[in-house]
C-alpha cells in the first residue's frame, strides 16, 4: 500500500520528562510508513511525516501511555502551575506513591532509624512497592515493548526488584516512593498513570 507522505501535527500530554518524550518520539520514528517524526517536549507537539494515517500514531501514543489530540493552529491558552496538593492528588500515580508513602514510612522509621527489624514491616514495604511501582513497571514495560528502549523507568524497576531480592525491602519502597512522587506527571492529564 503506497501512500502519498504527508505531515501530521499533534499535542501531546501527561509527558513529565525529556525522557518521556525520547521514548515517545523513538516509538512513533518506528511505526511502518513514518519517514521522520520530531517532538519538542518544551512546546508538547509532535510533527510526524509519513504515509500512515493519524489514527494510528493516536493509537500508538495512547499504548505509550499518553493523551494526544490533533494540534490546532490557534494557540493554546497556558494553564496555571498546579499547586503541591493539586499535583499530589492530581493522577493516579502520583496518588498511589503517596498511599505507598504512608505504608513505607513505619519501615523507615523502626528499620533505619531505630535499627529494629521486623517481618511485617517488610511486608508494608513491599505494599508501598506494589502502590508506587505498579505506574513505573507498567511505563517500563510499555518502554520495552513499543519503543524498545531501556529508559530510567526501565531501570527503576529492576533496581527495585534487585533490592527485594537482596532484603532491602524498606530501602526500595522509599527509593521507589520518591521517584515516582517526582516523575508522575504535573496533573494536565487526571488519572493517567506513566
Amino acid at each position: 500500500m503506497n501512500q502519498e507522505n504527508k505531515e501530521l501535527r499533534f499535542t501531546i500530554q501527561g509527558m513529565d520528562c525529556a525522557d518521556c518524550a525520547r521514548t515517545l518520539e523513538k516509538g512513533v520514528a518506528q511505526m511502518e510508513g513514518v519517514t521522520a517524526c520530531s517532538l519538542s517536549f518544551t512546546a508538547a507537539r509532535l510533527q510526524v511525516e509519513g504515509s500512515c494515517s493519524a489514527a494510528e500514531v493516536q493509537a500508538l501514543v495512547q499504548k505509550l501511555g499518553y493523551g494526544i489530540e490533533p494540534a490546532g493552529d490557534r494557540q493554546q491558552p497556558v494553564a496555571a502551575m498546579p499547586s503541591f496538593w493539586q499535583h499530589l492528588w492530581g493522577n493516579a500515580a502520583t496518588r498511589l506513591a503517596a498511599i505507598g508513602a504512608l505504608f513505607v514510612l513505619p519501615g523507615l522509621v523502626l528499620t533505619e532509624f531505630l535499627g529494629q527489624e521486623y517481618l511485617w514491616v517488610d511486608g508494608l514495604a513491599l505494599v508501598a512497592l506494589a502502590l508506587a511501582g505498579w505506574p513505573i513497571a507498567r511505563s517500563a514495560g510499555r518502554a520495552l515493548r513499543y519503543s524498545r528502549e531501556i529508559n530510567i523507568n526501565v531501570l527503576m524497576t529492576l533496581a527495585a526488584i534487585g533490592a527485594v531480592a537482596i532484603g532491602a525491602c524498606v530501602g526500595a519502597a522509599l527509593r521507589l516512593v520518591l521517584f515516582a512522587l517526582g516523575e508522575g506527571p504535573a496533573g494536565d492529564s487526571p488519572d493517567r498513570a506513566p
